[in-house]
């Protein structure tokens, strides 16, 4: 999800709702809906995920009260850790050549500059939307440097999960590497086929893959983004 925003620059959602089902689809819905409408809100991308984070919890409760007033004698389903979104919330600010990400439980990202790669690791990761009350302090941002030519690649753990018939996971940062120097469309194509390779096309959940490349010539702020890419759930 990139909804650009004036006075702002471009904010992108990644998220990844666990479970599956109409409950799953109806919290990707309104997570998504909220985030549209908060990134255009608010100027604090921490204030912006806090907000998702009350959404996600009242959605929780919603669904909670639905399925146990559904259940012999109103029995509580006690379920609570059991439904959350992860998510990497990243801002690009108009007038300054940087990212600022934060963390929701999610994959951490990794950067492309020059050829090279790294991970973005965060000291102080945040807790998935829904569970945000569980910790004391409130999430925090992370700012990287993002220059013409520098990349981020967000992803969903479908990427990094996935097995091949031994069991092993793909090494998704050695592939990224691997593809490191290839034009944005070719390096997501080669990603989803290495995925879909190492897997032998049979992927046990959902897997996205967001690539975004900072252009030269175009004033701190442009970005160009690449669609998800990622084989059948």
């Amino acid at each position: 999800m990139r909804p650009i925003c004036p006075d702002y620059g471009t904010r992108v959602l990644v998220g990844d709702v666990r479970g599956k089902g109409l409950p799953a689809v109806g919290a990707s819905a309104a997570l998504l809906g909220a985030f549209r409408e908060l990134a255009h809100e608010e100027s604090s991308p921490v204030r912006i995920a806090e907000r998702l984070d009350e959404r996600a919890r009242r959605q929780i409760a919603a669904v909670d009260t639905l399925l146990d007033g559904n259940r012999p004698g109103g029995a509580p389903q006690a379920l609570f850790t059991e439904r959350f979104a992860t998510a990497l919330l990243v801002e690009f600010p108009p007038d300054e050549p940087v990212a600022r990400l934060v963390h929701c439980g999610h994959p951490e990202p990794f950067l492309v500059r020059a050829g090279r790669v790294r991970t973005v690791a965060f000291e102080r990761p945040g807790a998935p939307l829904g569970l945000g009350d569980l910790l004391e302090t409130a999430p925090a941002v992370r700012t990287v440097p993002f220059g013409p030519g520098d990349r981020l690649l967000l992803y969903t753990d479908g990427f990094i999960e996935a097995r091949d018939r031994r069991g092993g996971f793909l090494d998704l940062a050695a592939r990224v590497a691997a593809h490191a120097g290839r034009l944005l469309e070719a390096l997501v194509t080669g990603l989803r086929r290495d995925l879909l390779r190492h897997a032998h096309g049979d992927l046990a959940d959902d897997a996205a893959l967001v690539a975004l490349e900072r252009l030269p010539g175009r004033g701190p702020g442009a970005t160009a983004v690449r669609p998800p890419a990622g084989g059948p759930g």
